[in-house]
């Protein structure tokens, strides 16, 4: 009789990923969550526009490598215009490369038009590329 019972042990692999796209439909314009499920290319795509839409540091529940960080540059009055547009780039790809889902930031565009600022750019995903199209208030 054994002193501890044989029990088979489950044997985790690094290099495989459980991780799953599945989340809620977050509808932006109601400001709800839905409950209809998305995955894949579109949970990332609703990812991308809710970090880009969430302040970073403002919100305890978030950790602080979620959130974006564009919109306090935005209302920045000591930068110039062509730091902000210069800036922009940056702060979308640090909001948003954590994820492991996505594997590259890139082709931006970054325009003014009165008191808005136009930003449209590309991220290569797992599930496939996206083009993203954003606007902040200056």
């Amino acid at each position: 009789m054994a002193l501890s019972p044989e029990v088979d042990i489950f044997e985790f692999n690094e290099h495989e990923s459980n991780e799953t796209s599945k989340t809620f439909r977050y509808d932006f314009e109601t400001k709800r969550i839905t409950s209809e499920i998305i995955s894949g290319k579109e949970a990332i795509e609703q990812f991308i526009y809710m970090a880009l839409r969430t302040k970073r540091f403002v919100h305890p529940i978030y950790t602080s490598d979620i959130g974006e960080e564009v919109s306090e540059l935005m209302s920045d009055q000591n930068v110039t215009m062509s730091y902000k547009k210069a800036e922009i780039p940056r702060l979308i790809e640090e909001a948003i490369k954590y994820d492991d889902r996505i594997l590259k930031v890139y082709g931006f565009s970054v325009k003014e038009k009165e008191d808005k600022v136009f930003v449209r750019f590309s991220v290569d995903t797992i599930e496939g590329d996206l083009s993203i199209q954003e606007v902040y208030y200056v």
